[in-house]
């Protein structure tokens, strides 16, 4: 199910979308809505009826994601005015769909948290340092 279409797309942005561009924008929203299930790991309507998020802010987000391709398309992330001076992102300016902080709050995707976990085991110390310097005996061949 599409929670965005072209005209809707039309109606958010604030310039012009030529009309010659439907069928990659068709394409854009697609694509966000893939990326959307994977991060959910469940169709979005299932989502929805769970009540983790509603119809109305998945289209939001759906248009939010294509329209940062439409608003900059050559990726530009700085420029000066003083001697000319532009710096441009790749990833933005090969159409790179993702989602921001705000966009998954919006989805009611949990942030995650990180931590560690302390693994022991009690054969290590035997492996980085002889048992003699342990104070454990230790049986050489020549020994035997």
């Amino acid at each position: 199910m599409a929670y965005v279409t072209v005209d809707d797309l039309r109606d958010r942005y604030e310039g012009v979308i030529a009309a010659s561009s439907d069928v990659a924008l068709s394409i854009k929203i697609e694509q966000a809505e893939r990326l959307i299930r994977a991060r959910l790991h469940a169709e979005i309507a299932d989502w929805i009826t769970a009540g983790h998020t509603t119809a109305e802010d998945v289209a939001d987000v759906v248009a939010d994601m294509v329209l940062r391709t439409v608003r900059n398309t050559t990726g530009v992330t700085a420029q000066s005015a003083g001697p000319f001076s532009q710096t441009f992102d790749a990833s933005v300016a090969s159409g790179k769909l993702w989602l921001t902080r705000e966009n998954r709050m919006q989805l009611g995707l949990r942030r995650t948290r990180s931590g560690s976990a302390e693994l022991v085991d009690d054969a290590l110390p035997y492996i980085l340092t002889p048992p003699s310097v342990l104070g454990e005996t230790c049986l050489l061949d020549e020994d035997v």
